[in-house]
């Protein structure tokens, strides 16, 4: 007669130390994370303290580490110099603008009434606080990443009104490079004059007029209600955010 044999259930393959390793890992990266985002609001924190109390010309990359208690290394791993810092500044700016206005305005609102609302809002928002609004003209002036940000939002609102038939323009391409002309020149005033909602209500109907919008149409875009600004600073949301 043939033995029997035994064969034994196949045991379970025994992955806790895949696991605990795999803990490991997202516990470093998550404590990484949050030290890098620490790191980023010392500088954003120094930026803004050098700009309130000395100007924009006074920020350097010595200033900013000096004041933010790191070395020069360490900032280097956020922004490749001085330039590149100031346009990573103005995106953290911008995302969280724009950010409000979408809650501000949900998903229904016609492409004019979000060009209205980000003209006048935006600059109300940001221009209100002494150090964000000359960064932000800083790195509009550049043509470089922020700049190609705000001209592609800009010109996404232009075809969806074209589309609609709200505007009236020979070349998209043109109305976005006035488009973006005609906000430096608002922005400018803004920081030299201090920002004023009547103005910037009468720069804007300029603005619609020269897109060929109806005069009776582009003064009710123009002077559409804004919203209170929200009572936590734009530099603190700014600062919050950080970097991840």
């Amino acid at each position: 007669m043939a033995r029997a044999t035994s064969t034994a259930a196949p045991q379970p393959a025994d992955d806790s130390g895949e696991a605990a390793a795999q803990v490991g890992e997202n516990h470093r990266t998550r404590v990484g994370r949050e030290r890098r985002r620490r790191t980023g609001r010392r500088i954003l924190t120094a930026v803004f303290d050098i700009v309130d109390n000395e100007g924009i010309e006074a920020l350097t990359i010595d200033r900013i580490v000096e004041t933010a208690g790191m070395s020069r290394g360490a900032f280097y791993t956020y922004a490749a110099h001085l330039d590149d810092l100031l346009v990573r500044i103005s995106q953290l700016v911008w995302a969280q603008v724009r950010l409000e206005q979408g809650e501000l305005l949900g998903h229904d609102a016609t492409p004019l009434a979000r060009m209205s609302l980000s003209l006048r809002y935006g600059i109300l928002r940001s221009i209100g606080d002494p150090s964000i609004g000359p960064i932000l003209f800083k790195a509009l002036g550049w043509t470089g990443a922020f700049g190609r940000e705000m001209r592609a939002a800009l010109w996404s609102d232009l075809l969806a009104a074209d589309q609609l038939g709200a505007i009236d323009v020979e070349s998209l391409d043109i109305a976005a490079d006035l488009g973006m002309g005609l906000m430096s020149a608002i922005m400018h005033s803004a920081l030299v004059e201090g920002p004023s909602s009547a103005k910037l209500s009468q720069q804007s109907v300029m603005v619609f007029r020269a897109l060929g919008v109806e005069r009776s149409e582009a003064h009710t875009l123009a002077y559409m209600p804004l919203p209170e600004n929200p009572s936590v600073s734009l530099r603190a949301k700014v600062v919050e955010a950080g970097w991840a």
